[in-house]
């Protein structure tokens, strides 16, 4: 059975990344809105039987996400320190913008 994903409007880009490190993929899912954060959901079931939850405190909750609206990432490990980091892009920044995942296993990203 596929998982169903509410998604913020036409502009909504999902990107599978394992960001809590815990083997399988996470979903972040931008938003076409202004004001509306992006939308970080924890894979708390595996990777053979995928569930999707948003966490009590997202992963993003130091980056004023609101400001990237159409917002589209890429995360990989930039730092070498074992944990996945994101580029944002978005209709309002002229260049990627560069998320430091300074929580390792438990996500915490900021600028």
């Amino acid at each position: 059975a596929a998982a169903q994903v509410e998604t913020r409007g036409p502009y909504s880009v999902p990107t599978f990344v394992d960001v809590d490190g815990d083997g399988d993929l996470d979903l972040i899912l931008g938003s076409e809105a202004v004001n509306v954060d992006t939308f970080f959901l924890e894979n708390v079931g595996s990777s053979e039987l995928p569930y999707y939850k948003r966490p009590n405190k997202s992963p993003f909750r130091l980056v004023h996400m609101a400001d990237f609206t159409r917002a589209t990432f890429a995360c990989v490990d930039i730092d070498l320190d074992g944990d996945a980091d994101c580029f944002i892009s978005s209709a309002q920044v002229q260049a990627p913008v560069f998320l430091r995942n300074r929580g390792g296993l438990k996500p915490l990203f900021d600028l």
